[in-house]
This record gives structure tokens, sequence and C-alpha cells, in this order.
């Protein structure tokens, strides 16, 4: 049972990281996204 709780802990682990990296990479996404369009418009 004690090996259990410790791989679910780990998945739950493996899950709020995925959803952390996940969020930055949108951010990361949107700013990127937002630097192409200030080049477009200097251009």
């Amino acid at each position: 049972m004690g090996t259990l709780s410790i791989l679910n802990q780990t998945v739950d682990d493996l899950i709020q990281i995925h959803d952390f990296i996940d969020s930055k990479r949108q951010e990361w996404l949107k700013q990127f996204k937002n630097i192409i369009e200030q080049a477009r418009d200097k251009q």
C-alpha cells in the first residue's frame, strides 16, 4: 500500500510540473507573438 501512495504522489507531482510548464509555455508564446507583431509594425 505504501508503494502505491508514493506512486500516486509522484504522478500528482508530474501533473503539477506539466501544468506549470504548459502555463509558462503559453506565456512565452504570447510574448513571442507580441515581439513578432512589433517587428512587423516597425518595417
